[in-house]
Protein backbone atom coordinates (compact mmCIF):
# COMPACT_ATOMS: atom_id res chain seq x y z
CA UNK A 1 0.00 0.00 0.00
CA UNK A 2 1.38 3.43 -0.94
CA UNK A 3 2.19 6.11 1.66
CA UNK A 4 -0.71 8.30 0.53
CA UNK A 5 -3.13 5.38 0.88
CA UNK A 6 -1.90 4.61 4.41
CA UNK A 7 -2.29 8.26 5.42
CA UNK A 8 -5.82 8.36 4.02
CA UNK A 9 -6.71 5.13 5.80
CA UNK A 10 -5.44 6.46 9.16
CA UNK A 11 -7.36 9.71 8.70
CA UNK A 12 -10.57 7.81 7.91
CA UNK A 13 -10.06 5.54 10.92
CA UNK A 14 -9.77 8.54 13.26
CA UNK A 15 -12.87 10.14 11.81
CA UNK A 16 -14.90 6.94 12.09
CA UNK A 17 -13.80 6.50 15.72
CA UNK A 18 -14.99 10.01 16.53
CA UNK A 19 -18.19 9.40 14.52
CA UNK A 20 -18.99 6.18 16.41
CA UNK A 21 -18.20 7.71 19.82
CA UNK A 22 -20.52 10.68 19.30
CA UNK A 23 -23.17 8.43 17.79
CA UNK A 24 -23.16 6.14 20.84
CA UNK A 25 -23.37 9.10 23.22
CA UNK A 26 -26.26 10.56 21.23
CA UNK A 27 -28.14 7.27 21.29
CA UNK A 28 -27.52 7.03 25.03
CA UNK A 29 -28.93 10.54 25.55
CA UNK A 30 -32.10 9.55 23.69
CA UNK A 31 -32.46 6.36 25.74
CA UNK A 32 -31.92 8.14 29.07
CA UNK A 33 -34.42 10.87 28.16
CA UNK A 34 -37.01 8.25 27.21
CA UNK A 35 -36.39 6.46 30.52
CA UNK A 36 -37.36 9.66 32.35
CA UNK A 37 -40.38 10.51 30.18
CA UNK A 38 -43.51 8.63 29.13
CA UNK A 39 -44.66 8.50 25.50
CA UNK A 40 -42.37 11.35 24.37
CA UNK A 41 -40.15 9.31 22.02
CA UNK A 42 -40.82 11.40 18.91
CA UNK A 43 -40.35 14.74 20.68
CA UNK A 44 -37.04 13.54 22.16
CA UNK A 45 -35.66 12.36 18.82
CA UNK A 46 -36.70 15.53 17.01
CA UNK A 47 -35.15 17.72 19.70
CA UNK A 48 -31.84 15.87 19.34
CA UNK A 49 -32.19 16.14 15.55
CA UNK A 50 -32.78 19.91 15.72
CA UNK A 51 -29.63 20.32 17.84
CA UNK A 52 -27.64 18.13 15.47
CA UNK A 53 -28.93 19.92 12.35
CA UNK A 54 -28.70 23.40 13.97
CA UNK A 55 -32.31 24.13 13.03
CA UNK A 56 -35.16 25.62 15.04
CA UNK A 57 -38.00 23.40 16.22
CA UNK A 58 -41.66 23.88 17.16
CA UNK A 59 -43.27 21.73 19.86
CA UNK A 60 -47.01 22.16 19.33
CA UNK A 61 -49.62 20.63 21.57
CA UNK A 62 -52.11 21.13 24.40
CA UNK A 63 -51.01 22.31 27.86
CA UNK A 64 -49.53 19.77 30.25
CA UNK A 65 -47.81 17.55 27.67
CA UNK A 66 -44.22 17.98 28.95
CA UNK A 67 -43.06 20.33 26.18
CA UNK A 68 -41.07 22.37 28.68
CA UNK A 69 -39.84 19.32 30.59
CA UNK A 70 -38.41 17.56 27.54
CA UNK A 71 -36.61 20.75 26.45
CA UNK A 72 -35.04 21.36 29.86
CA UNK A 73 -34.04 17.71 30.16
CA UNK A 74 -32.12 17.78 26.87
CA UNK A 75 -30.05 20.75 28.03
CA UNK A 76 -28.89 18.85 31.11
CA UNK A 77 -27.13 16.36 28.83
CA UNK A 78 -25.18 19.10 26.98
CA UNK A 79 -22.04 20.47 28.63
CA UNK A 80 -22.46 24.01 27.25
CA UNK A 81 -26.02 24.34 28.58
CA UNK A 82 -25.84 22.54 31.93
CA UNK A 83 -26.16 24.91 34.91
CA UNK A 84 -22.87 23.81 36.49
CA UNK A 85 -21.00 24.08 33.16
CA UNK A 86 -21.64 27.69 32.20
CA UNK A 87 -25.32 27.51 31.28
CA UNK A 88 -25.43 28.92 27.75
CA UNK A 89 -29.17 28.26 27.83
CA UNK A 90 -31.91 30.88 27.66
CA UNK A 91 -35.55 30.38 28.59
CA UNK A 92 -38.49 32.75 28.63
CA UNK A 93 -42.28 32.58 28.96
CA UNK A 94 -43.98 34.86 26.45
CA UNK A 95 -47.25 36.77 26.91
CA UNK A 96 -48.75 39.88 25.29
CA UNK A 97 -46.90 42.20 27.69
CA UNK A 98 -43.45 40.64 27.12
CA UNK A 99 -41.08 43.36 25.93
CA UNK A 100 -37.91 43.42 23.87
CA UNK A 101 -35.98 44.12 27.09
CA UNK A 102 -37.15 40.80 28.56
CA UNK A 103 -35.56 38.85 25.70
CA UNK A 104 -32.69 40.97 24.39
CA UNK A 105 -31.70 42.83 27.55
CA UNK A 106 -32.28 46.31 29.02
CA UNK A 107 -30.76 49.50 27.70
CA UNK A 108 -27.21 50.21 28.85
CA UNK A 109 -27.25 53.26 31.16
CA UNK A 110 -23.59 53.93 30.47
CA UNK A 111 -24.22 54.11 26.71
CA UNK A 112 -27.32 56.26 27.25
CA UNK A 113 -25.16 58.82 29.06
CA UNK A 114 -23.02 59.01 25.93
CA UNK A 115 -26.08 59.42 23.70
CA UNK A 116 -26.04 55.87 22.34
CA UNK A 117 -28.83 53.32 22.30
CA UNK A 118 -27.34 49.96 23.16
CA UNK A 119 -28.59 46.94 25.11
CA UNK A 120 -26.87 44.77 27.69
CA UNK A 121 -27.26 41.50 25.81
CA UNK A 122 -25.03 39.36 28.03
CA UNK A 123 -26.90 36.36 29.45
CA UNK A 124 -29.83 37.12 27.14
CA UNK A 125 -30.96 35.49 23.87
CA UNK A 126 -28.12 36.83 21.64
CA UNK A 127 -25.56 35.03 23.83
CA UNK A 128 -27.45 31.74 24.18
CA UNK A 129 -26.54 28.50 22.41
CA UNK A 130 -29.93 26.88 22.97
CA UNK A 131 -33.08 28.88 23.68
CA UNK A 132 -36.49 27.72 24.89
CA UNK A 133 -39.20 30.22 23.95
CA UNK A 134 -42.48 29.21 25.54
CA UNK A 135 -45.65 30.52 23.82
CA UNK A 136 -43.57 32.80 21.57
CA UNK A 137 -46.52 33.33 19.20
CA UNK A 138 -48.14 35.52 21.89
CA UNK A 139 -45.39 38.14 21.63
CA UNK A 140 -46.15 41.64 20.32
CA UNK A 141 -45.22 42.60 16.77
CA UNK A 142 -42.14 44.65 17.74
CA UNK A 143 -40.66 41.69 19.62
CA UNK A 144 -41.52 39.21 16.87
CA UNK A 145 -39.65 41.31 14.29
CA UNK A 146 -36.50 41.14 16.45
CA UNK A 147 -36.88 37.38 16.83
CA UNK A 148 -37.08 36.74 13.08
CA UNK A 149 -33.54 37.82 12.20
CA UNK A 150 -32.10 36.29 15.35
CA UNK A 151 -33.62 32.87 14.73
CA UNK A 152 -33.16 32.77 10.97
CA UNK A 153 -30.00 34.72 10.09
CA UNK A 154 -28.41 34.53 13.57
CA UNK A 155 -27.90 38.30 13.65
CA UNK A 156 -29.11 41.07 16.00
CA UNK A 157 -28.77 44.83 15.60
CA UNK A 158 -27.71 46.27 18.94
CA UNK A 159 -27.81 50.04 18.46
CA UNK A 160 -25.14 50.96 15.91
CA UNK A 161 -23.54 47.52 16.20
CA UNK A 162 -24.63 44.48 14.17
CA UNK A 163 -24.01 41.26 16.09
CA UNK A 164 -23.40 38.51 13.54
CA UNK A 165 -22.74 34.77 13.79
CA UNK A 166 -24.67 34.49 17.04
CA UNK A 167 -23.87 31.27 18.94
CA UNK A 168 -27.53 30.14 18.79
CA UNK A 169 -27.63 26.51 17.66
CA UNK A 170 -31.35 25.88 17.97
CA UNK A 171 -34.40 27.69 19.28
CA UNK A 172 -37.13 25.52 20.77
CA UNK A 173 -40.52 27.19 20.47
CA UNK A 174 -43.43 25.66 22.39
CA UNK A 175 -47.04 26.62 21.78
CA UNK A 176 -50.56 25.38 22.42
CA UNK A 177 -52.26 27.71 19.95
CA UNK A 178 -52.10 28.24 16.20
CA UNK A 179 -50.42 31.53 15.10
CA UNK A 180 -53.09 33.88 13.78
CA UNK A 181 -51.45 37.16 12.76
CA UNK A 182 -48.80 37.81 10.10
CA UNK A 183 -45.95 38.33 12.56
CA UNK A 184 -46.55 35.04 14.31
CA UNK A 185 -46.92 33.34 10.94
CA UNK A 186 -43.50 34.64 9.89
CA UNK A 187 -42.02 33.17 13.08
CA UNK A 188 -43.75 29.87 12.31
CA UNK A 189 -41.95 29.79 8.92
CA UNK A 190 -38.59 29.96 10.72
CA UNK A 191 -39.31 26.70 12.56
CA UNK A 192 -38.35 24.04 10.04
CA UNK A 193 -38.78 21.06 12.38
CA UNK A 194 -42.25 20.67 13.87
CA UNK A 195 -43.55 18.08 16.31
CA UNK A 196 -47.05 17.55 17.65
CA UNK A 197 -46.89 16.68 21.36
CA UNK A 198 -50.22 15.16 22.40
CA UNK A 199 -51.50 13.79 25.69
CA UNK A 200 -50.18 10.42 26.80
CA UNK A 201 -51.74 7.74 24.62
CA UNK A 202 -54.27 5.28 26.07
CA UNK A 203 -53.57 2.73 23.30
CA UNK A 204 -50.97 -0.02 23.26
CA UNK A 205 -47.82 0.92 21.37
CA UNK A 206 -44.21 -0.13 20.88
CA UNK A 207 -41.73 2.05 22.77
CA UNK A 208 -38.20 3.05 21.75
CA UNK A 209 -36.83 -0.24 23.13
CA UNK A 210 -39.18 -2.32 20.97
CA UNK A 211 -41.37 -3.30 23.92
CA UNK A 212 -45.17 -3.41 23.79
CA UNK A 213 -46.52 -0.96 26.35
CA UNK A 214 -49.52 1.16 27.26
CA UNK A 215 -48.25 4.70 28.05
CA UNK A 216 -51.31 5.74 30.06
CA UNK A 217 -51.08 2.63 32.23
CA UNK A 218 -47.37 3.31 32.72
CA UNK A 219 -48.25 6.72 34.17
CA UNK A 220 -51.10 5.46 36.33
CA UNK A 221 -49.03 2.61 37.77
CA UNK A 222 -45.85 4.60 38.31
CA UNK A 223 -44.42 5.56 41.67
CA UNK A 224 -43.27 9.14 41.21
CA UNK A 225 -39.89 9.28 42.91
CA UNK A 226 -36.71 11.05 41.80
CA UNK A 227 -34.87 9.13 39.15
CA UNK A 228 -32.08 6.98 40.57
CA UNK A 229 -29.46 8.14 38.07
CA UNK A 230 -28.26 11.71 38.18
CA UNK A 231 -28.31 13.50 34.85
CA UNK A 232 -24.75 14.13 33.70
CA UNK A 233 -23.70 16.01 30.55
CA UNK A 234 -22.61 13.64 27.78
CA UNK A 235 -21.83 15.80 24.75
CA UNK A 236 -20.82 19.37 23.98
CA UNK A 237 -22.19 21.53 21.20
CA UNK A 238 -18.83 21.21 19.45
CA UNK A 239 -19.46 17.43 19.33
CA UNK A 240 -22.79 18.06 17.61
CA UNK A 241 -21.03 20.38 15.17
CA UNK A 242 -18.33 17.80 14.38
CA UNK A 243 -20.98 15.11 13.85
CA UNK A 244 -22.92 17.47 11.58
CA UNK A 245 -19.85 18.06 9.41
CA UNK A 246 -19.15 14.34 9.16
CA UNK A 247 -22.78 13.64 8.29
CA UNK A 248 -22.59 16.12 5.43
CA UNK A 249 -19.57 14.24 4.10
CA UNK A 250 -21.32 10.88 4.35
CA UNK A 251 -24.75 12.03 3.10
CA UNK A 252 -24.06 14.81 0.63
CA UNK A 253 -27.36 14.28 -1.22
CA UNK A 254 -30.82 13.24 0.04
CA UNK A 255 -30.70 10.14 -2.18
CA UNK A 256 -27.34 9.04 -0.74
CA UNK A 257 -28.56 6.43 1.68
CA UNK A 258 -28.95 2.69 1.66
CA UNK A 259 -32.74 2.38 1.47
CA UNK A 260 -32.68 -1.39 1.37
CA UNK A 261 -30.46 -1.67 4.47
CA UNK A 262 -31.08 1.43 6.64
CA UNK A 263 -29.35 -0.10 9.68
CA UNK A 264 -26.19 -1.12 7.82
CA UNK A 265 -23.23 1.14 8.76
CA UNK A 266 -21.91 3.16 5.83
CA UNK A 267 -18.58 2.46 4.20
CA UNK A 268 -16.30 5.48 4.76
CA UNK A 269 -16.09 7.90 1.83
CA UNK A 270 -12.54 7.07 0.75
CA UNK A 271 -12.97 7.52 -2.99
CA UNK A 272 -12.35 11.00 -4.30
CA UNK A 273 -12.62 11.38 -8.07
CA UNK A 274 -11.66 14.46 -10.03
CA UNK A 275 -11.88 15.39 -13.70
CA UNK A 276 -9.85 17.75 -15.84
CA UNK A 277 -12.06 19.63 -18.28
CA UNK A 278 -10.74 21.50 -21.29
CA UNK A 279 -12.29 24.90 -21.93
CA UNK A 280 -11.53 27.39 -24.72
CA UNK A 281 -11.44 31.17 -24.32
CA UNK A 282 -10.15 33.68 -26.92
CA UNK A 283 -8.32 30.92 -28.70
CA UNK A 284 -6.48 29.75 -25.60
CA UNK A 285 -6.97 26.38 -23.94
CA UNK A 286 -6.43 25.68 -20.27
CA UNK A 287 -7.26 22.96 -17.77
CA UNK A 288 -9.64 23.45 -14.88
CA UNK A 289 -9.72 20.94 -12.02
CA UNK A 290 -13.13 20.13 -10.56
CA UNK A 291 -13.12 18.05 -7.38
CA UNK A 292 -15.87 15.52 -6.87
CA UNK A 293 -16.53 13.15 -4.03
CA UNK A 294 -17.88 9.68 -4.58
CA UNK A 295 -19.49 8.17 -1.48
CA UNK A 296 -19.72 4.41 -0.89
CA UNK A 297 -22.35 3.21 1.56
CA UNK A 298 -22.28 -0.56 1.17
CA UNK A 299 -19.77 -3.31 0.54
CA UNK A 300 -21.78 -4.16 -2.55
CA UNK A 301 -21.08 -0.70 -3.98
CA UNK A 302 -17.38 -1.06 -3.18
CA UNK A 303 -17.29 -4.44 -4.89
CA UNK A 304 -19.15 -3.07 -7.90
CA UNK A 305 -16.83 -0.08 -8.25
CA UNK A 306 -13.58 -2.05 -8.10
CA UNK A 307 -14.55 -5.24 -9.95
CA UNK A 308 -17.39 -4.05 -12.17
CA UNK A 309 -15.23 -2.57 -14.90
CA UNK A 310 -15.72 1.08 -13.89
CA UNK A 311 -12.02 1.75 -13.14
CA UNK A 312 -8.82 0.88 -14.94
CA UNK A 313 -5.13 1.66 -14.54
CA UNK A 314 -4.10 4.01 -17.34
CA UNK A 315 -1.06 2.51 -19.15
CA UNK A 316 2.15 4.50 -18.91
CA UNK A 317 0.87 6.73 -16.10
CA UNK A 318 0.25 6.62 -12.35
CA UNK A 319 -3.47 7.32 -12.80
CA UNK A 320 -6.54 5.18 -12.21
CA UNK A 321 -9.33 6.46 -14.45
CA UNK A 322 -13.07 5.88 -14.92
CA UNK A 323 -13.67 3.93 -18.13
CA UNK A 324 -17.42 3.21 -17.82
CA UNK A 325 -20.32 5.56 -17.15
CA UNK A 326 -22.48 4.89 -14.08
CA UNK A 327 -26.23 4.64 -14.55
CA UNK A 328 -28.00 7.68 -13.09
CA UNK A 329 -31.77 7.24 -13.67
CA UNK A 330 -33.96 10.26 -14.31
CA UNK A 331 -37.54 10.71 -13.09
CA UNK A 332 -38.76 8.95 -16.24
CA UNK A 333 -36.64 5.86 -15.57
CA UNK A 334 -38.57 4.56 -12.58
CA UNK A 335 -37.84 0.90 -13.36
CA UNK A 336 -34.09 1.43 -13.80
CA UNK A 337 -31.80 0.59 -10.91
CA UNK A 338 -29.00 3.11 -10.27
CA UNK A 339 -25.44 1.86 -10.12
CA UNK A 340 -24.35 3.97 -7.14
CA UNK A 341 -27.20 5.64 -5.25
CA UNK A 342 -27.90 8.24 -7.99
CA UNK A 343 -24.28 9.43 -8.05
CA UNK A 344 -22.61 10.48 -11.27
CA UNK A 345 -19.55 8.68 -12.59
CA UNK A 346 -18.25 9.81 -15.99
CA UNK A 347 -15.54 8.51 -18.32
CA UNK A 348 -12.16 10.18 -18.01
CA UNK A 349 -12.40 11.05 -14.32
CA UNK A 350 -9.26 10.24 -12.35
CA UNK A 351 -8.95 8.65 -8.95
CA UNK A 352 -7.12 10.71 -6.33
CA UNK A 353 -4.85 9.15 -3.70
CA UNK A 354 -4.41 5.73 -5.34
CA UNK A 355 -2.01 4.62 -8.06
CA UNK A 356 -3.46 1.14 -8.46
CA UNK A 357 -6.74 -0.72 -8.08
CA UNK A 358 -5.09 -3.13 -5.64
CA UNK A 359 -4.39 -0.26 -3.22
CA UNK A 360 -8.00 0.88 -3.44
CA UNK A 361 -9.31 -2.66 -2.89
CA UNK A 362 -7.08 -3.05 0.16
CA UNK A 363 -8.52 0.11 1.75
CA UNK A 364 -12.09 -0.87 0.92
CA UNK A 365 -11.59 -4.45 2.05
CA UNK A 366 -12.70 -5.84 -1.29
CA UNK A 367 -11.68 -9.40 -2.07
CA UNK A 368 -11.06 -10.77 -5.53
Amino acid sequence: MSGSSKGLLLMIGARLKQWNTIKREMQDIIEQMNDRLVDRDEAVRLLVLSTLAAQNILLFGPPGTAKSAVSRLLNKFIFDCAEDQGGRYFESQFHPSTTVEDIFGPMSLKDLENGRLKRNVESMLPYASIAFLDEAFKAQASLLSCLLSTLNERVFKNGDQLLTDLPLVTAIVASNEVPRDAGAGALFDRLLIRAFVDYVSAEDSVNSKGQLTNPQNDVMNSIFTPHEKEVKPRLSLSDFQAFRKMAKKLMRYPADKDVANPKKPPVPPVVEIFTQTKQRRRGDTWLRTLEREFVLFTKEDAQKLTTGGFLEKQPGTHDVVVVKEACVPTDDDLDTEPDFQFQELAKGWKLRGFQSLDALKAVLGVEE
